[in-house]
């Protein structure tokens, strides 16, 4: 029904004895119909190309959809060669190549005993890949011992991950919205954070075969706890530091730790508080927007990306935030920096572009 104001009559219909028969109508019912007034967030996948408002420092930005049909992405990475893969929660792997989805699918996870898939929640590139053609994924499954999240790694071959290895796991939550995030830090080591079955979630440090580094301190391989709600995993080029995004649904955090000589373990340098609903984080380390560089890029639910200025007498320290697209795009979900030197972003359905106008 149209917005506006409508008169409305009322009548009964019958069948008796294969006989049609209608009542008589109602005196008018007179109702207004309003139109729905926008959300704080745009509608999923639903947006305009064009020139978004200037930055605050006049950096000139567009942003453009580039494909559509994904289904609930919980992570991305580009390969070396360009081409974009992005793990979703229905257990697929999908590949972005030349701006279009690619079919088949690179990895369809099996599913349980239920008959529900493993959900993909992380997906991250062997350093040596165009050696080694190593892809690894963190998923979730199921044991004897209850949910787990696993470290698996593939080889690629033409778009298809196969041959897997379980390298690593740990107990995992019985939260519908799991979350893990795994990433090859400037050591060569892969770093996992899992939320785990209580609030103490785990920062892991391992090597790439999945064992324990022998430079570590204590028995596990976790080098921190406390991970509410692991959502996303970075570094600071200029200072080195590892910054962990978590959100517990009542708050986000954005948390700094440096790694010790060894024995290896975590040193708190910084915290600061974010509104719920942020997801995804990506430091930029492109060339086609230098006025960002080193910044941290954190995507909300709430639909903005998030641009992180660290202070230059103290990189530990937070010096200056600034929302982009908000309400633009809808909510997002995953934020990686191409090749090209562009910020990509993933909403529930969409991969997005936001780039600088030259």
């Amino acid at each position: 029904m149209s917005s506006g104001a409508h008169a409305l009559e009322i009548a009964a219909f019958s069948t008796v004895n294969s006989e049609s028969g209608e009542s008589p109508k109602s005196a008018p019912l007179h109702v207004v119909v309003s139109a729905i007034v926008a959300s704080d967030t745009a509608p999923v996948g639903d947006w305009e190309n064009g020139e978004i408002d200037p930055t605050r420092d006049g950096v000139r930005l567009r942003v453009d959809k580039i494909s559509d049909g994904l289904e609930r992405p919980a992570d991305a990475a580009f390969a070396p060669d360009g081409r974009l893969f992005i793990a979703e929660r229905t257990g697929r792997i999908r590949v972005v190549s030349d701006g279009a989805l690619q079919s088949p699918d690179a990895l369809r996870l099996p599913e349980d005993d239920d008959g529900v898939p493993q959900a993909a929640l992380s997906i991250a590139f062997d350093p040596d890949f165009a050696k080694t053609r190593f892809v690894f994924v963190l998923h979730t499954a199921e044991t004897a011992d209850g949910p787990v999240i696993r470290l698996s790694r593939y080889r690629e071959f033409r778009g298809r991950l196969a041959e897997r290895a379980v390298l690593f796991q740990t107990a995992d939550s019985e939260s519908p919205e799991r979350a893990a995030v795994a990433r090859f830090g400037p050591d060569g080591k892969m770093y996992v954070i899992a939320s785990g079955p209580d609030p103490g979630g785990r920062l892991f440090r391992l090597n790439p075969d999945g064992s324990m580094p022998r430079d570590q301190a204590g028995t596990t391989a976790a080098v921190a706890t406390g991970v509410a709600g692991a959502r996303g995993l970075g570094w600071a080029v200029r200072s080195g530091i590892l910054w962990i995004v978590d959100d517990d649904s009542q708050a986000g955090h954005l948390s700094g730790v440096s790694l010790s000589s060894p024995p290896v373990r975590a040193v708190i340098r910084g915290r600061t508080a974010l509104r719920p609903g942020v997801a995804s984080l990506a430091f930029y380390t492109g060339d086609d927007i230098p006025e960002m560089r080193d910044e941290a890029l954190i995507v909300s639910a709430e639909s903005y990306l998030l641009r992180i200025r660290f202070a230059d007498a103290d990189p530990a320290q937070v010096d200056r935030v600034e929302r982009l697209l908000q309400n633009r795009v809808g909510p997002m979900r995953v934020v990686t920096v191409g090749p090209d030197g562009a910020i990509y972003f993933l909403t529930d359905t969409a991969l997005g572009k936001l780039s600088r106008i030259k």
